[in-house]
């Protein structure tokens, strides 16, 4: 069985349908179709479409196998798909050496230039050699530990940074069954909460969230509240991603 018809039909199997995949994996449903047909030329090629396929697969949580009999852990993903990018790093700050050598040149010349002007320039001198010692306490107001210092407390999802994706999920009527899952398809949390219970979630790139009874559960999505995902008995399917404040 190709790789496209074990995709196929796992969800088939799940009942979920081709824009929930798409949705839950942000790509688009066209190349859902695609990958499950083996059909890799809207994708780039076979490279990106086998690590789509394994991505496809993670989150409906099955094992790939090739004509082969190997497992899809021989395919490649997208990081193996494509070069990795290194980023060099930002100074952490301005070179005070430099800057106390050159603040130290200005104040000679000005001493010299007051000499040969005579006595009327003396107490520029003197306001000129306090100024130079002003740089030095500079780099104890810019120290670079603010985003080390800043981060929240475990928990408190509304104060997490813009860049992640955050959920907090309270059931408010009878009880719902959830699973969530991060952006890799591993799951975080799975069970049923009743009216009272809360859990919160957060990852850095997407989190994948499935409720049983959307109607008893109200969310405050990236810190925003979306109060009830749903009407009572419905099943919810969506995924989070940082800077989402509604649900898609």
């Amino acid at each position: 069985m190709s790789i496209g018809q074990q995709l196929r039909d796992a969800r088939i199997s799940q009942q979920i349908s081709i824009q929930e995949v798409a949705t839950a994996i942000r790509l688009r449903a066209t190349l859902i179709s695609a990958l499950e047909v083996d059909d890799f030329e809207i994708c780039g090629g076979e490279a990106y479409g086998r690590a789509h396929q394994r991505m496809y697969a993670k989150y409906l949580g099955i094992n790939l196998v090739d004509g082969s009999g190997s497992t899809s852990s021989n395919f490649l993903t997208l990081d193996e798909a494509s070069p990795k990018i290194r980023i060099r790093p930002i100074g952490s700050g301005p070179n005070w050496s430099s800057i106390l050598a050159i603040a130290t040149v200005v104040v000679v010349a000005m001493v010299a230039v007051v000499t040969i002007g005579g006595n009327q320039g003396v107490e520029q001198v003197v306001v000129t050699e306090q100024l130079a010692p002003t740089a030095p306490p500079k780099p104890t107001t810019t120290s670079p530990a603010a985003p080390i210092t800043a981060s929240p407390e475990v928990g408190d999802v509304t104060a997490q940074a813009v860049d992640q994706a955050t959920i907090r999920i309270e059931i408010v009527e009878s009880y719902s069954w959830l699973r969530v899952s991060d952006s890799v398809g591993a799951t975080i949390f799975q069970g049923t909460l009743t009216k009272g219970d809360f859990k919160e979630f957060i990852d850095s790139d997407k989190l994948s969230v499935v409720i049983g009874n959307s109607g008893a559960a109200s969310l405050t999505i990236n810190g925003v509240e979306v109060g009830v995902a749903g009407s009572k008995g419905q099943v919810l399917r969506t995924s989070i991603i940082p800077g989402q404040t509604t649900l898609y």
